[in-house]
């Protein structure tokens, strides 16, 4: 879907961090999340990290 927001950067953002992509040397792009502090972490494995995900993919933010 275009103009679809990246769940991760979104994620991000909403924990304080600033989502910065960056690139390879090949060439190819990714995103990390850096904070306040100066700690940067992947994205997608910070979103990840905090997230259970369903069979069907989708994330369970409010699970207890």
């Amino acid at each position: 879907m275009i103009g679809m927001a990246n769940p991760a950067s979104v994620y991000c953002v909403e924990q304080g961090g600033e989502s910065i992509i960056k690139q390879d040397k090949d060439g190819s792009e990714y995103g990390i999340c850096k904070f306040k502090d100066g700690k940067e972490v992947d994205e997608w494995e910070f979103y990840r990290k905090n997230h259970d995900l369903t069979e069907k993919g989708v994330p369970e933010i409010n699970k207890k």
